[in-house]
Protein backbone atom coordinates (compact mmCIF):
# COMPACT_ATOMS: atom_id res chain seq x y z
CA UNK A 1 0.00 0.00 0.00
CA UNK A 2 2.76 2.07 0.40
CA UNK A 3 2.92 2.85 -3.58
CA UNK A 4 -0.23 3.54 -4.04
CA UNK A 5 -1.56 7.32 -4.81
CA UNK A 6 -4.48 8.66 -5.44
CA UNK A 7 -5.18 11.06 -9.03
CA UNK A 8 -7.86 12.31 -11.57
CA UNK A 9 -7.67 10.17 -14.75
CA UNK A 10 -10.41 11.00 -17.92
CA UNK A 11 -10.28 7.69 -19.78
CA UNK A 12 -10.18 8.09 -23.17
CA UNK A 13 -13.37 5.71 -24.55
CA UNK A 14 -13.64 6.99 -27.53
CA UNK A 15 -14.27 4.06 -30.19
CA UNK A 16 -11.46 4.69 -32.89
CA UNK A 17 -9.21 7.14 -31.35
CA UNK A 18 -5.85 4.97 -30.38
CA UNK A 19 -3.53 5.01 -27.53
CA UNK A 20 -0.26 3.41 -26.55
CA UNK A 21 -2.00 -0.04 -26.02
CA UNK A 22 -4.42 -0.35 -28.94
CA UNK A 23 -4.45 -1.05 -32.46
CA UNK A 24 -2.75 -3.94 -34.47
CA UNK A 25 0.57 -5.03 -33.33
CA UNK A 26 3.39 -3.08 -33.59
CA UNK A 27 6.90 -3.03 -32.25
CA UNK A 28 5.40 0.54 -30.33
CA UNK A 29 2.62 -1.13 -29.38
CA UNK A 30 4.03 -4.27 -28.32
CA UNK A 31 6.44 -2.23 -26.47
CA UNK A 32 4.16 -0.57 -24.53
CA UNK A 33 2.25 -3.31 -23.59
CA UNK A 34 5.57 -5.54 -22.67
CA UNK A 35 6.37 -2.12 -20.13
CA UNK A 36 3.37 -2.66 -18.34
CA UNK A 37 3.13 -6.74 -18.10
CA UNK A 38 6.82 -6.97 -19.11
CA UNK A 39 6.92 -9.66 -21.64
CA UNK A 40 4.32 -11.93 -19.45
CA UNK A 41 6.30 -12.13 -16.61
CA UNK A 42 4.44 -11.03 -12.79
CA UNK A 43 7.66 -9.28 -11.42
CA UNK A 44 8.85 -11.36 -8.34
CA UNK A 45 8.56 -9.33 -5.22
CA UNK A 46 10.16 -10.82 -1.83
CA UNK A 47 7.19 -10.82 1.03
CA UNK A 48 7.88 -10.67 4.76
CA UNK A 49 6.45 -12.77 7.44
CA UNK A 50 4.87 -9.65 8.54
CA UNK A 51 3.25 -8.78 5.40
CA UNK A 52 1.91 -12.59 4.72
CA UNK A 53 0.36 -12.17 8.10
CA UNK A 54 -1.59 -9.44 7.02
CA UNK A 55 -3.05 -10.95 3.87
CA UNK A 56 -3.74 -14.50 5.74
CA UNK A 57 -1.19 -16.30 4.23
CA UNK A 58 1.70 -16.58 7.14
CA UNK A 59 2.04 -20.55 8.49
CA UNK A 60 0.76 -22.27 5.13
CA UNK A 61 4.34 -24.91 4.85
CA UNK A 62 3.61 -24.83 0.89
CA UNK A 63 4.58 -21.07 1.04
CA UNK A 64 7.58 -20.57 -1.37
CA UNK A 65 10.21 -19.30 0.46
CA UNK A 66 13.81 -17.40 -0.22
CA UNK A 67 16.31 -19.09 1.15
CA UNK A 68 18.29 -16.90 3.74
CA UNK A 69 21.14 -16.77 1.33
CA UNK A 70 18.71 -14.93 -0.83
CA UNK A 71 17.69 -12.35 1.42
CA UNK A 72 14.93 -14.86 3.45
CA UNK A 73 10.83 -14.08 2.83
CA UNK A 74 8.30 -15.25 0.36
CA UNK A 75 7.76 -14.76 -3.26
CA UNK A 76 4.79 -12.69 -4.60
CA UNK A 77 3.62 -10.07 -7.45
CA UNK A 78 1.75 -7.81 -7.51
CA UNK A 79 -1.74 -8.38 -9.15
CA UNK A 80 -1.94 -5.89 -11.45
CA UNK A 81 0.45 -7.19 -13.21
CA UNK A 82 -0.61 -10.59 -13.21
CA UNK A 83 -4.50 -8.66 -14.60
CA UNK A 84 -2.38 -7.47 -17.10
CA UNK A 85 -0.56 -10.35 -18.26
CA UNK A 86 -3.95 -11.77 -18.49
CA UNK A 87 -5.72 -8.70 -20.56
CA UNK A 88 -2.48 -8.82 -23.09
CA UNK A 89 -2.54 -12.63 -23.56
CA UNK A 90 -6.72 -11.74 -24.84
CA UNK A 91 -4.87 -8.80 -26.62
CA UNK A 92 -2.47 -11.27 -28.36
CA UNK A 93 -5.05 -14.02 -29.49
CA UNK A 94 -7.17 -11.45 -31.04
CA UNK A 95 -4.15 -11.06 -33.34
CA UNK A 96 -2.61 -14.44 -33.20
CA UNK A 97 -1.41 -14.88 -36.24
CA UNK A 98 0.89 -12.28 -35.35
CA UNK A 99 2.10 -13.61 -32.26
CA UNK A 100 3.64 -17.41 -33.06
CA UNK A 101 4.19 -18.25 -29.14
CA UNK A 102 0.55 -17.77 -28.60
CA UNK A 103 -0.52 -19.77 -32.14
CA UNK A 104 2.12 -22.39 -30.79
CA UNK A 105 0.84 -22.99 -27.56
CA UNK A 106 -2.86 -22.72 -28.98
CA UNK A 107 -1.62 -25.58 -31.61
CA UNK A 108 0.14 -28.32 -28.78
CA UNK A 109 -1.70 -27.76 -25.53
CA UNK A 110 -5.10 -26.57 -26.88
CA UNK A 111 -7.04 -27.96 -23.09
CA UNK A 112 -4.38 -25.96 -21.37
CA UNK A 113 -4.53 -22.68 -23.50
CA UNK A 114 -8.33 -22.58 -23.47
CA UNK A 115 -8.09 -23.02 -19.48
CA UNK A 116 -5.45 -20.38 -19.85
CA UNK A 117 -7.98 -18.16 -21.32
CA UNK A 118 -11.01 -19.03 -19.43
CA UNK A 119 -8.90 -18.62 -16.26
CA UNK A 120 -7.87 -14.79 -17.77
CA UNK A 121 -11.39 -13.72 -18.45
CA UNK A 122 -12.73 -15.05 -15.31
CA UNK A 123 -9.90 -12.86 -13.04
CA UNK A 124 -10.93 -9.82 -15.66
CA UNK A 125 -14.37 -10.09 -14.41
CA UNK A 126 -13.83 -11.02 -10.96
CA UNK A 127 -11.71 -7.34 -10.57
CA UNK A 128 -14.15 -5.23 -13.04
CA UNK A 129 -16.96 -6.94 -9.97
CA UNK A 130 -14.48 -6.25 -7.05
CA UNK A 131 -13.77 -2.72 -8.08
CA UNK A 132 -17.15 -1.92 -9.57
CA UNK A 133 -16.93 1.18 -11.11
CA UNK A 134 -19.68 3.65 -9.95
CA UNK A 135 -18.17 6.46 -13.26
CA UNK A 136 -21.63 7.61 -14.77
CA UNK A 137 -21.66 7.47 -18.32
CA UNK A 138 -23.71 10.36 -20.04
CA UNK A 139 -25.09 10.45 -23.72
CA UNK A 140 -25.29 12.99 -26.77
CA UNK A 141 -27.48 12.71 -29.68
CA UNK A 142 -25.03 12.52 -33.13
CA UNK A 143 -25.56 13.79 -36.22
CA UNK A 144 -26.50 10.44 -38.53
CA UNK A 145 -27.16 8.24 -35.47
CA UNK A 146 -30.89 7.63 -34.21
CA UNK A 147 -30.21 6.69 -30.91
CA UNK A 148 -28.07 7.94 -27.95
CA UNK A 149 -24.58 7.46 -27.93
CA UNK A 150 -22.63 7.35 -24.71
CA UNK A 151 -19.72 9.82 -24.29
CA UNK A 152 -17.08 7.37 -22.60
CA UNK A 153 -14.96 9.86 -21.81
CA UNK A 154 -15.16 9.81 -17.84
CA UNK A 155 -13.58 11.17 -15.06
CA UNK A 156 -12.18 8.88 -12.53
CA UNK A 157 -9.54 8.57 -9.70
CA UNK A 158 -7.00 6.55 -9.74
CA UNK A 159 -3.94 4.92 -8.37
CA UNK A 160 -1.16 6.38 -10.04
CA UNK A 161 -0.20 2.92 -11.83
CA UNK A 162 3.61 4.58 -13.32
CA UNK A 163 4.11 5.19 -9.01
CA UNK A 164 3.11 1.24 -8.82
CA UNK A 165 5.04 0.38 -11.50
CA UNK A 166 8.09 1.96 -10.13
CA UNK A 167 7.76 0.47 -6.66
CA UNK A 168 7.59 -2.69 -7.98
CA UNK A 169 10.90 -2.31 -9.90
CA UNK A 170 12.73 -1.08 -6.95
CA UNK A 171 11.45 -4.04 -5.07
CA UNK A 172 12.01 -6.65 -7.38
CA UNK A 173 13.69 -9.80 -6.32
CA UNK A 174 16.58 -10.49 -9.25
CA UNK A 175 17.40 -13.81 -8.35
CA UNK A 176 17.76 -16.53 -10.73
CA UNK A 177 15.49 -19.00 -11.54
CA UNK A 178 17.75 -21.91 -10.56
CA UNK A 179 18.23 -20.91 -7.38
CA UNK A 180 14.32 -21.17 -6.75
CA UNK A 181 14.73 -23.94 -4.79
CA UNK A 182 12.80 -26.23 -2.07
CA UNK A 183 14.29 -25.59 1.34
CA UNK A 184 13.40 -29.08 2.29
CA UNK A 185 10.40 -28.08 4.96
CA UNK A 186 7.84 -27.20 2.13
CA UNK A 187 4.51 -29.25 2.04
CA UNK A 188 3.17 -29.88 -1.28
CA UNK A 189 -0.64 -28.70 -1.93
CA UNK A 190 -2.32 -32.34 -3.74
CA UNK A 191 -3.64 -29.36 -6.11
CA UNK A 192 -3.43 -25.39 -6.54
CA UNK A 193 -5.51 -23.14 -4.32
CA UNK A 194 -9.23 -23.34 -4.73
Amino acid sequence: MEAVEYHNVRFNGHLTLGSQYRGPPSVSVDSAWDRISENNTLRPIRISDEELKKMYKSGRPSNVQFSQESGGGSLGSIEVFHQLHCLNMLRKFTYKDHYPDVKNLELKRPEFFRDHLDHCIEIIRQNLMCASDVGVITYDWIKGWDRPFPDLNTWHQCRNFDRILEWSYNHRVHIPGSEMKRLGNEVDLAEPPM
